[in-house]
């Protein structure tokens, strides 16, 4: 399971964030209520917000404050069905 972001922080060149399980974890610790299983069946901006942040964070990408983050930076969720990846199969049909 991923998330790939592309952040966008003001005045700064956009960057992107490959979210792992290890991300969704301590969201899932620091957030009450929250579970993949309620984000994929409901899916929300302050979510996806939420888990760029501890993306970035532990990857060294950002070293602010989670509203900073929020008040600085525009992210996108890209798809990653969309995106190429290392796996050489076909997909199912």
């Amino acid at each position: 399971m991923k998330f790939t972001f592309e952040i966008r922080p003001d005045g700064q060149p956009p960057f992107r964030a490959v979210g792992s399980s290890r991300d969704i974890s301590t969201w899932e610790k620091t957030t009450k209520g929250a579970s993949l299983g309620k984000l994929q069946e409901d899916m929300s901006v302050t979510a996806l917000y939420q888990i760029a942040f501890h993306t970035c964070r532990r990857q060294g990408l950002w070293a602010g404050t989670l509203a900073e983050f929020e008040a600085n930076c525009d992210i996108d969720n890209i798809d990653d069905d969309d995106q190429d990846d290392d796996d050489p199969s076909p997909s199912a049909a």
